[in-house]
């Protein structure tokens, strides 16, 4: 590879805290996974405890999963905000099954869990904003290795242009010699997430470093 890409990345690796910056981030990953299973789990016991000894509350139990909604935005990425709306509208469902009235069980349902997901959902959002704007997006601070690592997606061209901060064609040259495995046409180029991780430790951070 040619020295012209090696050195405009330079000065983006200075920028990003890579070594000190891993055992945090691996930290907060993993603290992502456990708080929205645990506010879940929270929300269900208090639910069930609280529904035994006052039944007449019906509204209580969608109130608390709810709230394990918004504990959640207010400490986890979005992905987990919504796992949480889709597991809290099932197991209160399952859990507090509706009690059909005037109208039939199936509309019931729809309303409920519906009208549980509008108002999770909305207010899920707000916590999430209102975390950004006090405390920042611990995501903006991520590593170049972190986010490769947690891609899941085929790479773009224009994204990693844009990640590595490399002219678009460097890439396109890359394909042709072979040091980049590729598919797709001319124009629609996806890389593999592990290739492009592989990539970098072989070629980018060997040199750099």
């Amino acid at each position: 590879m040619r020295s012209g890409p090696v050195s405009q990345f330079k000065s983006v690796q200075h920028a990003a805290p890579i070594s000190a910056a891993q055992p945090a981030l691996s930290s907060t990953s993993r603290l992502e996974q456990a708080l929205p299973l645990l506010f879940l789990l929270i929300a269900t016991g208090m639910a069930l405890v609280l529904h035994r000894f006052l039944p007449s509350l019906s509204g209580l139990p969608a109130m608390l999963f709810i709230g394990s909604v918004i504990a959640t935005a207010l400490c986890s990425s979005t992905r987990w905000i919504i796992a949480t709306i889709a597991i809290g509208a099932v197991a209160l469902n399952v859990v507090f099954p509706v009690v059909p009235h005037n109208l039939p069980a199936s509309l019931l349902l729809i309303i409920r869990t519906a009208g549980f997901t509008v108002i999770a959902g909305s207010l899920a959002y707000l916590a999430m904003k209102s975390r950004i704007s006090l405390l920042g997006d611990h995501r903006a601070a991520k590593s170049i290795e972190q986010v490769l690592r947690e891609r899941e997606n085929a790479w773009t061209v224009t994204e990693l242009s844009t990640l590595f901060q490399i002219p678009y064609q460097d890439f396109y040259e890359l394909v042709d010699r072979g040091e980049i495995e590729a598919f797709g046409p001319i124009g629609a180029l996806r890389i593999c997430p592990r290739e492009i991780e592989r990539w970098y430790q072989t070629t980018i951070r060997k040199r750099v470093q």
